[in-house]
């Protein structure tokens, strides 16, 4: 793993538990789309069926079964969005560690000569509303707390695994408002 020269010992280590955790994101999301799938195929055997099934399940299990099943899949796309934006930021980031600490790139760093403030404005420029803003507080973010970024991605993976436990809850409450509704 490489870190950046200027890191003192603890951010090290801490660099070092937090990226080490995140590639736990990646069965998280596969966990999620498989949910999903899942899920899918129940609504629509549910929805292909709805005459038959109406006859033995109670209309309002009927209507929140398929209401909590649907909200488990809008939330396993979240939680499968985040899963792909920590695994793309995780190879950003680690990209962009390694092309910093070679020669060419310490020469790069080493020779910018604008103000902080202009760094950041030039950095945030391309980005649409909101993200322009939430890339200005990143970057003032970064320069103060050299792990700023390895922080955000650990609050999303925690983002994520608590999602996914929430997608399973639905999935089960959705299963269960059906199954206690027989007639």
């Amino acid at each position: 793993m490489t870190h950046p020269d200027h890191l003192p010992p603890v951010d090290k280590f801490l660099r070092t538990i937090y990226i080490s955790m995140l590639p736990m994101a990646r069965p998280v999301g596969k966990f999620a789309a498989w949910c999903i799938t899942g899920v899918a195929a129940i609504l629509a055997l549910v929805i292909s069926q709805l005459p038959s099934i109406a006859n033995i399940v109670s209309e309002g299990g009927l209507r929140w079964g398929i209401v909590f099943l649907t909200c488990s899949m809008l939330i396993g796309a979240a939680v499968k969005q985040i899963g792909i934006a920590l695994q793309k930021g995780l190879e950003m980031m680690d990209t962009l560690y390694t092309e910093m600490m070679t020669p060419e790139g310490k020469a790069t760093l080493s020779a910018i000569d604008i103000s902080p403030e202009e760094l950041y404005k030039k950095m945030t420029e391309p980005f649409l509303w909101p993200l322009r803003g939430m890339m200005w507080r990143s970057a003032k973010k970064g320069a103060v707390d050299c792990i700023a970024g390895e922080k955000r991605y650990i609050r999303l993976l925690s983002l994520q695994i608590i999602l996914s436990i929430l997608q399973s809850v639905m999935v089960v409450v959705g299963l269960l408002c059906m199954a206690f509704s027989i007639k």
